[in-house]
């Protein structure tokens, strides 16, 4: 009988999951699309409640430069490396300028213009996040910094861990002992 029930509450929980609540929004032809952009090198849109307030990702230009001069002057950019956490690229200006990044501004993008940590504004509307560089040779290399939040929340997941592993092992220490008791008394 026990069985039965389990089978059944399975079979329900599976009608539910693909026909009540789909396990997904997304189509197959998304996930493909989604995976074609990433390899393409144009990225996704993404989510709203993952974008930096004040910027629109429908606004951004899926067929944007990953650097360019934002103002008047001319730019020779050399991209260098462009990865998920750091990026390094060259750009050798006529004149003092910006550079307007594909990469949205948060607070955790650390940014050196020859090896001189800059502060760096967001572009209204899309969030772009903008470069401050001089005249001539720039060498700009981008990293994502460890915040104190996700510091705060990777020493949270390490004291729980240690919390549950040392409350693992004493219910099994007292199961342990709880076993040995009534066997000591049959010894004795």
């Amino acid at each position: 009988m026990r069985v039965a029930v389990l089978v059944a509450a399975v079979c329900v929980i599976v009608v539910a999951w693909h026909r009540v609540q789909p396990p997904w929004w997304d189509t197959a032809a998304d996930l493909r699309e989604m995976r074609d952009n990433m390899t393409d090198g144009i990225g996704y849109e993404g989510t709203d409640e993952y974008t930096p307030v004040g910027a629109d990702p429908a606004a951004i230009d899926k067929q944007a430069w990953k650097v360019r001069g934002d103002g008047s002057a001319h730019a020779a950019i050399h991209v260098l490396e462009w990865n998920a956490e750091s990026k390094s690229f060259t750009a050798e200006m006529s004149a003092p300028d910006q550079l307007a990044l594909r990469l949205f501004y948060y607070p955790a993008w650390k940014v050196e213009v020859n090896g001189r940590v800059v502060q760096t504004t967001q572009r209204e509307g899309t969030g772009q996040m903008l470069v401050p560089v001089e005249a001539g040779m720039n060498r700009v290399r981008i990293t994502f910094a460890q915040t104190w939040d996700r510091m705060l929340g990777g020493w949270i997941s390490i004291v729980v861990a240690a919390g549950l592993s040392l409350w693992s092992l004493r219910a099994r220490a007292r199961e342990a002992h709880r076993g040995l008791k009534p066997a000591s008394i049959l010894a004795s």
